[in-house]
């Protein structure tokens, strides 16, 4: 296949191997709307390019005809919470092409797949398939959703109605697979990797096994089982991946306590680096080493991992033993982890650094980290406050926030933390400061749906039914109000 190389300041497509005389006509090409991060493969019968950027391109083609978006590939630094696709459109005319690009945010409610471009005009509904677990790979999304003659399976959506679909009768007839089973954490219970997306799915033959798919029916494959038969093989709790070395590794389990850290040689293969009497609960991947959490049913420890060889890594004080997520984060060349105390059943941090543990701080019931601006930011508790925003950057572990309530999620969108505070509204911590933005007192509560790049999206009843929902979004600065769900288009 010939190829081409686009360079910005010549504003010129060039194709490398293609006779330029051959060419027959000169096309202009308009690009507007496309997120940052994000590229578009732009074809015409036999060359393929990438726009990775808005602007004006020049380049020649032999055909209008065969002028095309072949993919559109999303920001892979994209929020870890975030439901959204990059939806691009191609208009041409005899000389001239236009691509017009905008981010959609998809979300469920009352039982319906819903899109939105943050406009009333441009909110519709994909179908009443009670949509569940929402990831993105490439530029689809994938879901379980219901049906009453396929029971719950995976689907995908292109983010129209037509390209909207079951990809595979997983647990074939009615019976439901619930692919993404289990999924309270969606960051952690699914992976994409190498073009190909893993998760949990239950069949009547096999039981819940691990799964993964690269996007077609025919792609969409079960790894090989630990042991045969009805009998699941993976945790309903602590199931996790970690890519190291430019492999994927996962937490398995089998029953009668035979848990494991398991490495995905092959969509068809896996292997142990556990002895199968451990039981993996966690793993981060720091300093060029794989540290995995496990216990042997009496004794939790922590292990570290270079690709060939286990070894212990240091323990901490008698007092304590490793919590059931003890892994928590790197920063800085420092492994953080959490334990408990014996005594008071208080989860604490630690870090290990030079082959030594160290007590981190004394912040209790530690979860929900994230790498932003240069520091590692996570939701704990102290002996004074609620459950608050915190930073630790520079070995200085300060409060973020001093919030009314107590809270158990956040978003980081558009370089703001954006923290939901029901009947308050939203509170925006960015630059040292938080701001509360709210809403009507009127309505009966906040739930938030999904995100972009650079909104949060959410909405608001003035009834108990949901029949007065309220679509509305923000961007940390101000809350804009979209409309009513009853007002905007059913189906596109």
């Amino acid at each position: 296949m010939k190829k081409y190389v686009f360079y910005p300041l010549l504003g010129v497509l060039l194709f490398a191997g293609c006779n330029p005389q051959s060419a027959t006509k000169t096309v202009h090409v308009n690009l507007s709307g496309l997120a940052q991060g994000s590229t578009i493969t732009l074809a015409t019968q036999d060359q393929n390019g990438t726009l990775t950027q808005d602007g004006n391109y020049t380049f020649t083609v032999s055909s209008m005809d065969a002028l095309s978006i072949v993919d559109v590939t999303n920001n892979p630094n994209r929020p870890e919470k975030a439901t959204s696709l990059q939806m691009c459109k191609l208009t041409t005319t005899q000389e001239d092409a236009t691509i017009t690009c905008e981010e959609r945010a998809f979300f469920e409610n009352t039982s319906t797949l819903w899109s939105t471009n943050g406009t009333a005009q441009g909110t519709y509904s994909l179908g009443q398939i009670s949509p569940r677990h929402f990831t993105v790979m490439g530029n689809k999304l994938y879901f379980s959703a219901c049906s009453g003659t396929y029971g719950c399976e995976l689907w995908q959506s292109d983010g129209t109605l037509s390209g909207t679909h079951m990809l595979k009768d997983i647990n074939v007839g009615t019976n439901s697979s619930y692919s993404f089973y289990n999924m309270s954490n969606r960051e952690t219970s699914v992976k994409v990797f190498k073009n190909r997306l893993y998760f949990l799915a239950i069949d009547d033959i096999h039981g819940t096994e691990l799964w993964s798919t690269d996007g077609t029916t025919e792609g969409t494959t079960m790894l090989p089982e630990m042991l045969d038969g009805n009998i699941s093989d993976w945790p309903h709790e602590g199931f996790s991946f970690a890519v190291y070395h430019d492999e994927l590794y996962l937490n398995a389990a089998a029953p009668s306590y035979s848990y494991g850290t398991w490495k995905i040689t092959s969509p068809t293969q896996k292997t142990s680096i556990l002895p199968s009497t451990m039981r993996a609960s966690g793993f981060v991947v720091c300093n060029d080493q794989l540290y995995v959490s496990a216990n042997d049913k009496s004794h939790s420890k922590l292990y570290a991992y270079d690709g060939t060889t286990l070894h212990e890594a240091p323990a901490i004080p008698n007092a304590y033993v490793l919590a059931s997520n003890a892994p928590f984060a790197c920063y800085e060349n420092k492994l953080i982890f959490s334990s408990t105390d014996n005594q008071l059943a208080l989860e604490k941090l630690w870090y290990l650094e030079d082959n030594t543990t160290h007590l981190f701080s004394s912040l209790t019931f530690p979860y929900s980290p994230l790498h932003a601006e240069n520091a590692l930011y996570f939701l704990a508790e102290d002996v004074s406050t609620n459950k608050e925003l915190w930073r630790y950057q520079g070995d200085v572990v300060e409060k973020m926030t001093n919030l009314p309530y107590n809270f158990d999620m956040y978003y980081y969108v558009g370089e703001k933390f954006l923290i939901p505070m029901g009947k308050l509204g939203i509170y925006a911590y960015a630059n040292g400061a938080t701001t509360q933005l709210s809403i009507d007192q009127s309505y009966f509560y906040l739930d938030v749906l999904g995100s972009t790049h650079s909104h949060l999206y959410f909405r608001v009843n003035s009834s108990y039914d949901n029949t007065q929902a309220i679509l509305l979004r923000t961007d940390g600065q101000t809350i804009e109000e979209i409309g009513r769900f009853a007002d905007f288009n059913q189906t596109n």
